[in-house]
């Protein structure tokens, strides 16, 4: 935990080894950003737990063909479940919103 403060970026530096990003226990503001990038080749985990996130689950964690664990448990989403994440799973193997 890093107390990182201010809202959360939408896209990170994406190279093509880059495996997880985590960015747990900071306090974000705002929601996911609708421009939220997570096309890097081998990116396999994703984690904003504990980060006092608002607003809705973005559909763009489906745009990751390799992602395999979505961990964002204990913040504050609202609105459905994303359809696209209903259609892309083949890869994923976790999906943890507990607490949201």
């Amino acid at each position: 935990y890093s107390s990182i403060s201010g809202p959360l970026p939408g896209t990170f530096a994406l190279s093509s080894s880059l495996r997880s990003i985590n960015v747990d226990g900071n306090y974000f503001s705002g929601s996911f950003p609708r421009e939220l990038n997570l096309t890097a080749p081998n990116l396999e985990l994703y984690s904003a737990a504990y980060c006092s996130i608002t607003g809705p689950l973005p559909g763009t964690f489906a745009l990751s063909s390799s992602l395999r664990s979505i961990r964002v448990n204990w913040n504050y989403f609202s609105g459905s479940f994303p359809r696209e994440l209903d259609r892309t799973t083949a890869n994923l193997e976790t999906y943890s919103a507990s607490g949201t």
